[in-house]
């Protein structure tokens, strides 16, 4: 298996990001590699045997695991999760789509998981299923963050303002400190009348 990139923060000047950079950490043993693709960043991290060959990473021994679970556990709904999620980092968002479903219908009821489905739907176009997903994540985690702003956000792609308006207020209620979800109110609010 090759190197399993995780998304990085993207930086606001992505033009003066060189296309790779690897830093040595001397008291973790570590190097750290960030690679630019377009306008994606990615970060992995490995060390070095005493050959100097690379070892295994983190995310690598994970996938590799991962792939035995797929086999030994088919129908796990935590499998089936982190299926869909590495199905979505591989931008494979219909396979994830279908990893992910299986996962809530075994059970699984991790917030993650309907922020992933939701992700993986929108990425395939369908939008207003990928609300409904969140919807339910709401649903099941109201004191979710995460899902209440993805949910947030999707009505706003939606152009469902009224909907984002009282998706909104209920989130800027939970989570006052969130200055940007405030900023995006009065926008809203600004288009919602």
């Amino acid at each position: 298996m090759g190197h399993s990139m995780a998304p990085a923060n993207a930086p606001s000047e992505l033009s003066k990001v060189p296309s790779r950079i690897t830093v040595y950490n001397k008291e973790l043993d570590r190097y750290f590699q960030v690679v630019r693709e377009g306008s994606d960043i990615y970060q992995t991290e490995y060390q070095l045997d005493e050959q100097g060959s690379k070892l295994f990473t983190a995310a690598e021994y994970y996938y590799d695991l991962l792939e035995q679970l797929r086999t030994s556990m088919p129908n796990d709904p935590t499998v089936l999760a982190c299926l869909g999620r590495k199905a979505i980092a591989e931008k494979q968002n219909s396979e994830a789509v279908e990893y992910l479903k299986r996962a809530l219908q075994n059970g699984s009821n991790f917030e993650a998981t309907y922020i992933d489905l939701g992700e993986a739907l929108a990425h395939l176009g369908q939008v207003e299923e990928s609300a409904k997903v969140l919807e339910q994540g709401v649903a099941a985690w109201p004191f979710s963050a995460d899902i209440q702003k993805a949910l947030v956000l999707r009505y706003v792609t939606l152009k469902q303002f009224p909907k984002a308006d009282e998706a909104l207020k209920r989130y800027v209620a939970l989570f006052p400190e969130d200055t940007f979800m405030r900023g995006i109110q009065a926008k809203v609010e600004a288009r919602n009348p």
